[in-house]
């Protein structure tokens, strides 16, 4: 039998309610609504106010099926609408490699092997393994509006996804999928198909911040990206944003130096 003052506390515990205390991480968020078009002008190229990009970075690249991870630290720099160059190094060796993205063709060159690696005309072929960094213009500065793409919301009471859809002949095929935290409505997850419906890459952002000059578009400090899933992950820690400071057109620029070699990149890492 309890003792009175233990019954009392049991009485005083079920009528205020005051079950347990949960800590903010755990107590009821507040989810926002938003329409398709609104999600759409967060993403978009032509609504950011994000025209250049530097910053500072760390990353790590991991083979998931050995174990494998290889660790640098570099700068990277973008301009609007989706150039893109990164150079990594780490200590005793002042460039392990830089890579540039014109828009239309990605380049990497790797010192130590006196190589280029540059991608072809397939789409995807810049979508697997390093060469998926590319992909952060999109994250940061936007995706550009092309014809033929047409889009779809699903809602669900925490997220909502976005499907990018392009008709190919007479398929239809998915493109994109990306996934909205209805807490703050930060696009968090973005993923990629190829002709088959499969998903070659797949990017987690996180740890978002919101500079006056970006407006209403959040940008990430990490970013973890599987190219393609299971096989390769590249987390990537970004510090030092700076937003809309002038960029030499010369950063997406590159000469290789006399006597490099020039291979495709789908050769990268064999």
């Amino acid at each position: 039998m309890l003792p009175p003052c233990a019954g009392v506390c049991v009485i005083f515990f079920f009528v205020t309610g005051c079950a347990v205390y949960r800590p903010p991480s755990e107590r009821t968020a507040t989810y926002q609504t938003a329409s398709l078009e609104e999600l759409l002008e967060r993403i978009s190229a032509g609504d950011s106010r994000v025209s250049t990009l530097k910053a500072d970075f760390s990353a790590s690249v991991t083979d998931l099926q050995n174990g494998k991870s290889q660790s640098c630290s570099g700068v990277l720099g973008m301009e609007k609408p989706d150039k893109l160059r990164m150079k990594g190094s780490q200590i005793m060796l002042p460039t392990l490699f830089d890579l540039l993205w014109d828009g239309t063709q990605l380049t990497l060159y790797v010192p130590k092997e006196k190589t280029i690696y540059r991608s072809g005309n397939s789409p995807d072929s810049s979508r697997r393994g390093l060469a998926a960094v590319k992909l952060l213009t999109e994250l940061f500065i936007g995706e550009r509006t092309e014809s033929g793409r047409f889009y779809f919301l699903e809602s669900s009471p925490h997220q909502y996804i976005v499907y990018c859809v392009a008709q190919r002949g007479s398929r239809v095929r998915l493109l994109t999928k990306i996934f909205f935290d209805r807490r703050d409505l930060t696009a968090s997850r973005y993923q990629y198909f190829d002709d088959n419906g499969v998903v070659v890459c797949d990017v987690h952002c996180s740890d978002f911040i919101r500079p006056p000059e970006a407006a209403r578009r959040p940008l990430p400090r990490e970013a973890v990206i599987e190219a393609p899933p299971g096989k390769t992950r590249i987390s990537l820690q970004f510090k030092n944003l700076r937003v809309n400071t002038p960029v030499s057109p010369a950063l997406f620029m590159f000469t290789p130096p006399p006597g490099t070699a020039v291979r495709p990149l789908e050769e990268f890492g064999k």
